[in-house]
């Protein structure tokens, strides 16, 4: 396993632990002797479809049906929704001698809940206790995760307790009764796992903010937004925020709708940077743009009053962006680009967990505590992925700046090189001498160049062939790159000429190293001549380069075979 493989793996056990540990603290909170009364088969329900039918007035309606399951299972719509419990099935006087009794709800996005509490006073009064988001100041219920009322300690046990529910939500949710006591433990393990998993998505986006911050990199920033508002969205459907404060809590459930269609589209735009949808997926883009005014449109609804309308669209939108995240993927991996593991992971799980939702939704899930919390952690576990996928992105483009560079860098070397000897070529040789002579000028360091040719070449191409010449060539450039020292430069400026520049070299060494190469180079059917010259402080760079010109005419004029300088002996 290699270093980046270990360390994946232990990030991953790290941040999951804590995880594991909440969802088995959870569990174990809720086990299966717990003392509890759960309402559901054995009471009864009635749809208000107007919304405004009091309770006086659904009781003589007489319109009740019994509930078929433990759960109730009203939907998303506009109707009032009440239901009937007989007391006198689920309570004793023995049970209410107890402790304070309670009834919660397990699910926390519910907007106006009435519960009309029968007294023992003889004329069939009613304490209303009112709960729900929607109430505000006045609502009644304990400010908890959960909707949470104190029953009376004078509750009439023969009379029926009547709950109306009405919610801009889907109102899927179990009933139960309970002693305070008895809630006191789910509530702290309720809690810790809110805290943990919570905590987990906080973190992921300030890990994020800082490296959006340090790599000013953009996919970050759409990143951290969409879990903000991912997070805000969960806290109210979860009722994370009604147990910092019943305030913040209600705001964040009123506005759930808004942050889940913000959170879609950042989602989008995330998926839009990390995938480069522009150039990658480019048959996405006009699905992309559409689905963003479709995000725009359901924010105008909701903030209109257009609440179910906009859960609907809601609902729609949600659960197709995973689709669309898949097909960006599959048309990336057509046009032959990178996707992380991660990411695909990440997309994989949304995509359950909005599968898993919708069946809660629409009661082919039971709304269990669960089930509530089921998209919650799916959102802190795709906060990791998507963070993971992230650092994933980061390790390729670095990989592949890197190979860049190694590119640019075999092409640079490839334009000045000589390809056939490996020496520089001529152009390269005209930036370097301008750049040594200003060097050595600066510096008042010498400085030599050398100009090579091989005597009679045009004779060894027709007499021997070109091949033979080519060999002549490529010996010639090895024998020079073997005899100057690693900061000395060698160069095929011609068709059979060289040059050789030494820098902090007088013409004097200069000549030795010149005649080295000579000797090296001469055989039965070939010879060199040189010229040798130091920089004079006089000269210009054209005159340097034709004073060894000229030296090597002379070495010819000698009778070839020949090295010229200033020092000949």
């Amino acid at each position: 396993m290699n270093f980046v493989a270990k360390r994946s793996f232990t990030m991953v056990f790290l941040v999951l632990a804590p995880i594991l540990v909440a969802a088995f603290l959870f569990v174990d909170a809720i086990p299966p002797d717990f003392q509890r009364i759960t309402i559901g088969h054995k009471a009864d329900y009635f749809i208000d479809e107007t919304g405004e039918m009091t309770l006086d007035e659904v009781i003589s309606a007489d319109g009740f049906v019994p509930n078929q399951n433990d759960y109730f299972h009203f939907g998303l719509s506009s109707n009032a929704n009440w239901i009937r419990i007989q007391t006198a099935k689920y309570l004793t006087d023995e049970i209410m001698n107890i402790g304070q009794l309670q009834i919660y709800f397990n699910y926390a996005a519910v907007g106006d809940i009435q519960v009309f509490v029968p007294e023992k006073t003889g004329n069939s009064s009613y304490r209303l206790l009112e709960g729900g988001f929607k109430k505000g100041a006045g609502r009644s219920d304990e400010g908890f995760a959960l909707p949470v009322f104190n029953l009376p300690s004078n509750m009439a046990l023969h009379e029926n307790m009547y709950i109306r529910v009405q919610s801009p939500y889907t109102a899927n949710f179990q009933l139960t009764l309970a002693t305070q006591d008895e809630l006191a433990d789910l509530r702290s393990q309720i809690s810790l796992f809110l805290g943990v998993v919570s905590g987990i998505i906080i973190s992921m986006i300030l890990y994020n903010s800082i490296l959006f911050v340090v790599l000013k990199d953009g996919t970050y920033l759409w990143y951290v937004l969409y879990m903000i508002f991912m997070l805000l969205y969960q806290s109210g459907i979860a009722g994370t925020g009604q147990i910092i404060d019943s305030g913040i809590g209600d705001v964040v459930a009123e506005y759930a709708l808004v942050f889940s269609f913000i959170a879609i589209a950042t989602h989008l735009m995330f998926s839009w940077k990390f995938l480069n949808v522009p150039e990658k997926a480019i048959q996405m883009k006009k699905i992309y743009y559409g689905y963003w005014g479709l995000c725009g449109l359901g924010v105008i609804l909701n903030l209109t009053g257009f609440v179910i309308q906009s859960n609907i669209i809601a609902f729609t939108a949600s659960f197709f962006v995973t689709f669309i995240a898949i097909a960006t993927v599959v048309l990336c991996f057509r046009n032959g680009h990178w996707v992380s593991r991660y990411y695909l992971i990440a997309v994989g799980l949304l995509l359950l967990s909005l599968i898993f939702f919708t069946m809660r939704a629409i009661g082919a899930v039971e709304p269990s505590l669960a089930s509530s919390y089921f998209v919650l952690v799916s959102a802190a576990l795709e906060a990791i992925l998507f963070s993971f996928a992230l650092a994933d992105r980061i390790k390729i483009l670095r990989e592949q700046h890197i190979q860049l560079e190694l590119n640019e860098k075999k092409l640079h070397k490839m334009a000045i090189t000589d390809a056939l000897t490996g020496l520089f070529n001529r152009r390269h040789f005209d930036q370097i001498m301008e750049k040594a002579t200003e060097i050595a000028q600066k510096n008042c360091e010498p400085i030599s160049l050398m100009i090579i040719d091989i005597d009679h070449f045009k004779n060894i191409n027709d007499e021997y062939g070109h091949q033979k010449g080519d060999e002549m060539l490529i010996l010639l450039g090895e024998i020079i790159k073997r005899s100057i020292r690693h900061n000395d430069y060698g160069f095929r400026i011609g068709g059979e000429e060289f040059a050789v520049v030494l820098p902090h070299t007088g013409v004097e060494d200069a000549y030795g190293v010149a005649e080295r190469i000579r000797h090296d180079f001469e055989s039965e059917i070939v010879s060199v001549s040189i010229g040798v010259t130091e920089w004079q402080k006089k000269d210009t760079l054209a005159e340097f380069i034709g004073r060894a010109d000229r030296l090597l005419y002379a070495a010819k004029e000698l009778g070839r075979n020949q090295t010229a300088s200033s020092i000949t002996p």
